[in-house]
Parts: structure tokens; sequence; C-alpha cells
């Protein structure tokens, strides 16, 4: 997604992107950004998930009780 979006975001950044409409938002380009911003936390998510699953199958105690 975020290979996909890159030049959907950066040609709206280049131009400073605004509404289309008189009334709309004035920055519609830090709007786009959180595309970015979502897939970097995405990947953070999965890469805390694998984090945790390999010291689970370490052997450390401390993750088989922990909530789910």
């Amino acid at each position: 997604m975020a290979v996909t979006s890159a030049p959907f975001v950066t040609t709206s950044w280049s131009i400073r992107e605004g509404a289309a409409t008189a009334d709309g938002m004035p920055a519609v380009y830090l709007l786009k950004s959180l595309l970015w911003v979502f897939c970097a936390l995405l990947f953070l998510q999965g890469l805390a998930l694998i984090a945790r699953r390999a010291l689970y199958l370490g052997g450390h105690a401390a993750f088989e009780d922990a909530p789910r």
C-alpha cells in the first residue's frame, strides 16, 4: 500500500494540495500523508507480534501468562 500510494502522496505534497471546494480542508496533503503513517504503524505492529512469538517460542515464561 505504501508503494502504491507513493505517487499519490508525493504529488499531493509537491503541489501543496488543498480542497477542491472553497470551504474545504486547506491542507489535504497532510491527510493523504496518513496513508504512510498507517503503513508504518502496521509494519511496527507486525514486528512486535513477531518478536513476542519468538520470545514465547524461546521459552520466556513472562509471555506465557500474558493476557490476550
